[in-house]
């Protein structure tokens, strides 16, 4: 009985760390979807204020940063469905642990 105690506890502190990892990947993500829209409001000054040859450039800015938009939006959403899975499983994990720490 101790043993497997041991192992809950041992399991409950590996999902906190694969939390703790989780979380501060999901706030590097939104930090990169806020840098994009930077990227976009350039693109959107050089081809009002270059104009000419200037405007495909700022296209291709544009472009660009809203690809990489996509697809930080996309693994926002991969983080925090991987999040939330291992709440469950940390919460099933303290339940387990409770149940086996009963004499």
């Amino acid at each position: 009985m101790a043993g497997q105690v041991h192992e809950e506890v041992q399991t409950i502190g590996q999902l906190e760390q694969k939390l703790c990892d989780g979380e501060t990947l999901l706030r590097r993500a939104q930090m990169a979807l806020q840098v994009n829209w930077f990227f976009i409001g350039a693109g959107l000054l050089v081809m009002v204020l270059l104009k000419d040859a200037f405007i495909l450039v700022g296209l291709l800015v544009i472009t660009i940063s809203v690809w990489r938009m996509a697809r930080g939006l996309q693994l926002l959403q991969e983080i925090e469905t991987s999040l939330a899975t291992l709440r469950v499983q940390k919460a099933e994990r303290m339940a387990a642990l409770c149940l086996a720490s009963r004499p």
